[in-house]
């Protein structure tokens, strides 16, 4: 039986470039909730009060320079 790698799409180099697709489609699907779960995250520090703040490792100067940051930088 002769094979041939062109005749089924998911062989040799279209299997890479399949993948690759699929990489960046994921990418440019979870990227909008990834930056929406960081909005909500740096709006959740700046409610936290000291104590639980010193409980996690940060002060109100480290909050301030976490929720200033643009969303899309982590």
């Amino acid at each position: 039986m002769k094979s041939n790698v062109f005749s089924n799409p998911f062989n040799g180099l279209s299997r890479g470039i399949g993948h690759e697709i699929a990489a960046v489609l994921d990418r440019l699907i979870e990227t909008p909730f990834l930056w929406a779960e960081r909005v909500s995250e740096r709006r959740h520090l700046t409610e936290l009060d000291d104590r639980l703040l010193k409980d996690i490792g940060l002060n109100r100067a480290d909050v301030e320079a976490i929720s200033t940051r643009p969303f899309w930088r982590s």
